[in-house]
């Protein structure tokens, strides 16, 4: 979501505290928004439902939009003692195939001169 369509959905009065958790700062929610779009993924620890963390990745179509999210939600109380980083490796992974599945080639990155 761009910057200005956070402000705007603020300034609708669309985004409401769910949970102690729930951003409602727009410039930290903005910059929670650049660090998913850079990593790839978001994560969620409470901020919809108290107790609830989840993990999602985006499935792109063909023409390189996002067409959907694969995600799956967990009890806090079950997090793993040693962190998430295989649930968002295998979550990506998958999302990722699905990408594929729906005609997505991801650009490489080339660099010039």
């Amino acid at each position: 979501m761009a910057g200005n369509n956070v402000k705007s959905l603020f300034r609708s009065g669309k985004l409401k505290k769910l949970t102690e958790r729930t951003i409602t700062d727009p410039e930290v929610l903005n910059k929670v928004f650049e660090k998913i779009r850079r990593q790839g993924y978001a994560i969620s620890r409470g901020e919809a439902i108290p107790g609830a963390c989840g993990i999602a990745a985006p499935v792109f179509g063909e023409d390189g939009r996002i067409r959907a999210a694969l995600s799956f939600t967990y009890p806090e109380s079950l997090s793993p003692k040693n962190g998430i980083d295989d649930y968002v490796r295998r979550l990506k992974r998958q999302a990722e195939k699905l990408s594929a599945d729906l005609g997505f080639i991801p650009r490489k990155l080339v660099k010039t001169g």
